[in-house]
């Protein structure tokens, strides 16, 4: 009987190690989504400078504008430029004339060719009957010949230089004109026009600011989350945004850009994320709920 009372003593002992071992583990629970308020905000503002310095002519916006990448804002006077296209245009064409004309190595090669046949038939001429043209006269004929050849090898080079001064004046008047372009002042990206930094007729230096403009093609969702609840640096962490209007439901996507490596007063860690694809119904200014998954 004692025997069989050990056992059952030993059994009883396991069994509440096992459990008193399952209540101490913790139970693995997916956790829920981490939901934080976030307010949408533009991207970064953009002041857009004269690229030349000189005159402003016309301005082709104004403030609250809505622009897009490449849209003409503003020209200089730009006069001068234009002479100076109009000059290399001139001095282009000059040049392309010269190097078409071909007289000169046709009249060369047309000369060397006599001078060549002449030869030839004063060379014939002695064969058949001694000293049927002088030596001296044998000289000046191959004297003739090889300066006519020397007179084509001249042509080919002038021809040569030609294109040498064809193309040397191409890029002249490519420069003009990138330079006349230049006095045209052009979006750098889609937004609107925040404010406009000088008025037609004034003198503006290269480089001066004329226009600020606010990013309207990217959008950021701004929040601050409680230290305790981000787990980790969250940089490329993928987001969603959640705008419920009555009883719709919209959602978009978003990636995070920015973690603050500094903790607030309140507790709470600032993060900022990038709309992915800016949907036509999402505005700055707007609140929204940023979903992070745990």
């Amino acid at each position: 009987m004692c025997g069989i009372g050990s056992i059952i003593q030993r059994v009883f002992i396991v069994m509440v190690t096992a459990i008193l071992s399952a209540l101490a583990t913790p139970i693995c629970l997916s956790a829920e989504p981490l939901a934080v308020d976030a307010e949408i905000v533009l991207g970064k503002m953009v002041d857009v400078p004269a690229r030349r310095q000189g005159v402003v002519r016309e301005l082709l916006v104004r403030p609250g504008q809505t622009v897009q990448a490449g849209d003409m804002l503003a020209i200089l006077d730009e006069t001068e430029a234009q002479f100076r296209v109009n000059k290399h245009q001139m001095e282009l064409d000059s040049a392309q004339q010269e190097l078409d004309n071909d007289v000169r190595i046709r009249l060369a090669i047309k000369t060397r060719d006599v001078a060549a046949a002449e030869l030839r038939r004063a060379e014939e001429l002695n064969r058949l009957k001694d000293n049927g043209v002088s030596p001296a006269e044998m000289d000046q004929r191959r004297l003739e010949y090889e300066k006519a050849k020397l007179e084509v090898e001249h042509a080919e080079h002038l021809r040569s230089l030609a294109e040498i001064t064809r193309a040397l004046k191409a890029n002249e008047l490519q420069a003009a004109t990138h330079d006349l372009q230049m006095h045209t002042i052009h979006s750098v990206v889609s937004g609107f026009v925040d404010e406009v930094f000088v008025q037609p007729g004034e003198w503006i230096e290269q480089g001066v600011s004329v226009f600020r403009l606010l990013r309207t093609d990217e959008l950021y969702a701004e929040c601050y989350i409680k230290a305790d609840a981000v787990r980790g640096d969250m940089t490329g962490k993928e987001v969603f945004l959640r705008l419920t209007d009555g009883r719709a439901k919209r959602e978009a996507a978003a990636t995070v850009v920015y973690q603050s490596p500094l903790v607030g007063p309140g507790e709470d860690i600032r993060v900022r994320a990038k709309i992915n694809v800016v949907p036509p119904w999402l505005r700055a200014g707007m609140t929204a709920t940023l979903i992070v998954s745990q």
